[in-house]
C-alpha cells in the first residue's frame, strides 16, 4: 500500500482544526458548533489504507474505527497503529469494512452513526457500482449531526472535482455538499480538494435514510401511474373496459 497524497492533505488539514466549532468546513453540523473539543466524539474512515488520517483523528482525541475491505491492507493498517501507538485502549481500531454492508455502524460495534466520516482517495476509476456502494456506506453512516470529508486527488474519477459523476448523484438527494476553501489545505498540494457533506435536517439517520428515499420513490411512481390511468379513463373510457 502506498501513501496517497489526498490522504496527506486531509490528516494535514484535520490537524490544524483546533475543535468541532472552529473547523474550517462549509455547512458544520449544527451540534459542532457548540463543541469545543474533539474528545470523546467518534469517527470512521473508510478505506483506510495505511491510516494516516485516523492516526491523526485519533491524536485529536476522536475514538476512531479505521476500515477498509481488503485483509491484506488491514495489516498494514493495524502495522501501523502499533507503529503509532494507536493500537491501546482508546486508540484506533481496525475492522474490515466492504461498502455497501447492511447496517455498517452495527456491524462495527456502534451504538449510533458517527460524529466524523472520513474517507480519502475513494471516488476513483470507472466502476459505478463501487460507487454505489460507496454512496450507500455514507448514508447509512450518517445522521444530521455527522460531518463526512471526502478528500480527492489529481487521480479523482471524472467530474468528481465538479460534484458530478454517479456518486454525486447519489448523495445530492440528502446531502448538502461544498468544497473547503482551497487556500485552507497545504499550499504545496493545490491539486487535491477537500468535500465537506452534512446530512439535511429531516432526513432522518443511517440506513433508513436510503430505506425511506426509495419509500418516497415507489410512491410517487405510484401516484403518478394511478394519475396517468384516471387521465386515460376520462379521456378514452373504452381503453380501461
Amino acid at each position: 500500500s502506498a501513501l496517497w497524497e489526498d490522504a496527506y492533505v486531509l490528516a494535514e488539514w484535520l490537524s490544524r482544526q483546533a475543535s468541532p466549532a472552529e473547523t474550517q468546513a462549509p455547512h458544520l453540523p449544527r451540534a459542532w458548533r457548540r463543541l469545543r473539543s474533539w474528545s470523546g466524539l467518534t469517527a470512521v474512515e473508510l478505506g483506510a489504507g495505511l491510516g494516516l488520517v485516523a492516526v491523526v483523528a485519533q491524536r485529536l482525541g476522536l475514538h476512531v474505527t479505521a476500515t477498509d475491505g481488503d485483509e491484506s491492507v488491514l495489516e498494514l493498517l493495524r502495522a501501523n497503529a502499533i507503529a503509532n501507538g494507536c493500537d491501546r485502549a482508546g486508540g484506533v481500531r481496525v475492522c474490515q469494512l466492504r461498502w455497501g454492508t447492511e447496517s455498517p455502524a452495527e456491524s462495527l460495534g456502534l451504538s449510533r452513526p458517527p460524529d466524523l466520516v472520513l474517507a480519502t482517495g475513494c471516488v476513483y476509476g470507472g466502476e459505478k457500482e463501487v460507487w454505489d456502494a460507496l454512496a450507500r456506506t455514507v448514508h447509512a453512516l450518517s445522521a444530521p449531526h455527522t460531518l463526512v470529508l471526502l478528500a480527492h486527488g489529481t487521480g479523482a474519477a471524472p467530474g468528481v472535482h465538479s460534484f458530478r459523476g454517479d456518486f454525486y448523484e447519489q448523495v445530492a438527494a440528502s446531502f448538502d455538499v461544498a468544497r473547503v476553501e482551497q487556500h485552507t489545505l497545504h499550499p504545496e498540494h493545490r491539486g487535491c480538494q477537500i468535500h465537506a457533506l452534512t446530512r439535511r435536517e429531516g432526513e432522518g439517520s443511517s440506513s433508513n435514510g436510503t430505506r425511506a428515499q426509495g419509500e418516497r420513490d415507489r410512491s410517487v411512481s405510484k401516484a403518478s401511474q394511478k394519475a396517468k390511468r384516471t387521465s386515460v379513463a376520462q379521456d378514452h373510457p373504452a381503453a380501461l373496459s
